[in-house]
């Protein structure tokens, strides 16, 4: 797979456990709120601007206190289990407190959290339909967390090299 192709997406896993490719999702007529196309790598640059505008403040692209007020509690489910902000969601794991959006549309889940106090996030998107994205971040941070937390207590302070999980990968059926 080169660079500048998109995976394709699939079903969700049929009773056979079979899944099936799914055909381009066209957003026409609301294109300005879906069908937002990106890669690791662009998602990872919009996080680290986001931790730098909120620590040294100004006026990249939005001025930082907006950006605050999008990353605080708006609105709270009846539930009092789902919060948003302004473009936002909001989880409490653990003793965390998670920031982040995701998506999804035929074939494709989609799902970053980021801890804005520890400047740590976890991208992960999906090309199946039923994959479990929010999942899979939560417990990505949960571990690079509790690394993290074990590298600054230790006399060689040094965070883990995630480097060899870089990539694209691709599974043939």
């Amino acid at each position: 797979m080169r660079g500048d192709e998109l995976a394709i997406g699939y079903s969700g896993i049929h009773r056979s456990g079979t899944r099936e490719p799914v055909e381009p999702f066209f957003t026409r007529g609301i294109i300005a709120a879906v069908g937002f196309t990106s890669s690791v790598n662009d998602l990872a640059k919009f996080i680290s601007w986001q931790f730098r505008l909120l620590e040294e403040g100004g006026d990249e692209v939005l001025n930082a206190n907006t950006l605050r007020e999008m990353q605080r509690v708006h609105w709270v489910d009846p539930d009092w289990k789902r919060t948003r902000g302004i473009g936002f969601g909001f989880q409490r794991v653990e003793d965390m407190t998670l920031i982040g959006s995701g998506g999804g549309c035929p074939g494709y889940i989609t799902r970053f959290w980021m801890i804005a106090k520890n400047k740590i996030a976890a991208i992960v998107l999906t090309n199946a339909g039923d994959a479990p994205a929010t999942h899979v971040a939560q417990n990505v941070l949960i571990n690079i967390r509790a690394a993290l937390k074990k590298a600054a207590t230790s006399a060689e302070v040094q965070a883990p090299d995630f480097s060899m999980y870089e990539g694209n990968y691709e599974v043939r059926p």
